[in-house]
C-alpha cells in the first residue's frame, strides 16, 4: 500500500461546468480515497460548486456540491475505484459574469 496524493488549480470561465480526470486506476491496482480538500478562490461567492466521481457515479460529497469562498473544505471518504476506473472532478461555475479558480487535492492509498 502507497500513500498518493493529487493537486489540481481548475480555472472556470462564467457559466461553465465540466470533468477532468485527476487519476487513472492502473491495471492490477485499486484507489482508495480518503480525504479530499476543496479551496475555491476568495470572491467566489460560494457560486462554484465541486465534486468527485467514479465513472458515471458521484462519490464525494455523496449527494450535491461543495461550495467555498476561501476558507477551505475537508472531507473525509472511504470509496474504492477498481483497476481501470477513473477519479474525475466535476466543477460548475453559477456565476454569470466571472470566472473563478479553486484548488483541490485529494489524498488516498494504491493498492497492489
Amino acid at each position: 500500500m502507497a500513500l498518493y496524493t493529487v493537486c489540481q488549480k481548475v480555472d472556470v470561465p462564467p457559466s461553465t461546468e465540466g470533468r477532468i480526470s485527476l487519476l487513472s486506476v492502473k491495471s492490477a491496482q485499486t484507489f482508495r480515497l480518503r480525504w479530499v480538500y476543496v479551496q475555491c478562490s476568495v470572491g467566489s461567492e460560494f457560486r462554484l460548486g465541486i465534486s468527485l466521481y467514479s465513472g458515471i457515479r458521484q462519490v464525494c460529497p455523496d449527494v450535491g456540491l461543495v461550495y467555498d469562498d476561501g476558507a477551505g473544505v475537508e472531507l473525509q471518504d472511504d470509496t474504492v475505484f477498481p483497476s481501470g476506473d477513473e477519479v474525475s472532478l466535476y466543477y460548475v461555475n453559477e456565476d454569470p459574469a466571472n470566472p473563478h479558480s479553486a484548488f483541490v487535492m485529494i489524498e488516498g492509498e494504491i493498492e497492489s
